[in-house]
């Protein structure tokens, strides 16, 4: 709390300044910063000089608690503030001091219309500051998630910054041959050709997390995936003999259901009954782990996976709701043969076995310095591990 009172001890006194006096002292405390770092005393003058730019172009004079705030952010700490408290102008005086300090900022929101809000509402005080901000939500073309990308600060949904960092690594790790995968590499990143694209993001240096239980414990739970359509083993027909030996296993006694994830566990009767049943067939049904798979996708489809609530049926195809926003998403599909499972199941258009290319559980813990504001935080955040079952989100190139 002291720093706080200090920055707003010295915002105030910035306030007789003409602009250009100010836009002086806010070339001073870039100097200062790129210089020697967010020390305590640099860190002091960069949230008063960011709190006299919001008063001036936002009408907004942040409270000592939002600076204080901003100040813990600042050292990567998670800080709980109430709601109505401001939560979303502490986050602008962290970012400011970060970008000021030279560094690429992420604010990460929980979905698109919060990152949309938040840049709308503090981009003239950004441009004051000399600072240019950006802004990535779904749908956005790869032009314009580039250009936002390369701004100072960037506001962008975890999933999207998840899924363009993904994207990103599979373009610099995949040969550079002209493969078929290359080619959709190649298309997904901006080029028609099919050659190698430039990445999006310049690098994940400093994420503020807003709502951080909603982001790194509610949502850490769904592995986030990109695939790609595979001719495999796993075809309409062996699905339909899944679908129909999962009819034949009784809730609670051959497999139980935890409410927190898409796939059952098979109980030992269940395993028993699982061999018994696909004793003699052939193809994929011959490997343990596969039909272990096959089994429980089938059973998932007909008692966890509902209609209306986890997906809907559109003109003939399975689409995704996401059970966070209650969006629907069209590109994402289910991992562990569940898309396919339920596309039989409905009587839809089979989009064939999906291939990972490449998975993430909570890539902001391990990509960059992640402080983070909160208004619902109680308990510490719960540790994710990549060995989670829960049900992935998986976007398909």
């Amino acid at each position: 709390m002291q720093q706080g009172r200090l920055a707003l001890a010295r915002s105030k006194a910035l306030a007789s300044l003409s602009e250009p006096e100010l836009a002086q002292r806010r070339a001073d405390v870039r100097l200062a910063l790129r210089a020697g770092g967010l020390t305590r005393t640099a860190t002091v003058e960069a949230l008063a000089v960011a709190s006299e730019y919001a008063r001036r172009t936002l009408g907004m004079s942040p409270y000592t608690e939002q600076l204080a705030c901003a100040s813990a952010l600042i050292t990567g700490a998670v800080a709980e503030m109430e709601t109505g408290e401001g939560k979303t102008l502490a986050a602008f005086l962290a970012a400011s001091a970060f970008a000021l300090a030279g560094r690429m900022v992420h604010v990460i929101a929980p979905n698109d219309y919060l990152a949309a809000r938040d840049e709308q509402d503090l981009r003239p005080a950004y441009a004051a500051l000399g600072l240019s901000c950006g802004l990535v939500i779904g749908g956005d073309a790869v032009p314009s998630r580039r250009k936002a990308y390369g701004a100072d600060i960037v506001y962008v949904s975890s999933k999207e910054v998840v899924f363009d960092y993904l994207r990103d690594g599979l373009a610099r790790t995949a040969n550079s041959h002209n493969s078929a995968l290359m080619a959709k590499l190649g298309r997904a990143l901006g080029r028609p050709d099919g050659g190698e694209a430039e990445p999006l993001q310049r690098a994940l240096d400093v994420a503020i997390i807003d709502e951080i239980d909603s982001v790194l414990v509610d949502e850490a739970g769904t592995p986030l995936l990109i695939s790609t359509n595979r001719t495999g083993d796993i075809s309409e027909a062996v699905a339909r003999q899944a679908l129909g030996i999962a009819a034949r296993f009784a809730p609670g006694v051959d497999f139980t259901v935890d409410p927190m994830d898409a796939m059952p566990a098979l109980t030992f009767r269940g395993l028993q009954r699982m061999e018994s049943e696909t004793e003699g067939l052939g193809g994929p049904w011959r490997v343990r782990l596969i039909r272990e798979e096959l089994i429980r996708a089938a059973i998932a489809s007909q008692h966890i996976l509902k209609r209306d609530h986890h997906y809907l049926v559109r003109d003939g195809k399975i689409v995704l709701i996401d059970q966070q926003s209650g969006r629907v998403t069209p590109d994402r599909h289910w991992s562990h043969g569940l898309s396919l499972m339920v596309e039989v199941r409905e009587g839809c258009l089979s989009t064939g076995e999906k291939k990972s290319l490449a998975s993430i559980k909570c890539v902001l813990t391990v990509a960059c310095e992640m402080p983070s504001a909160t208004a619902t935080l109680r308990t510490p955040p719960v540790s994710t591990t990549a060995e989670s079952t829960r049900r992935s989100a998986v976007v398909s190139l």
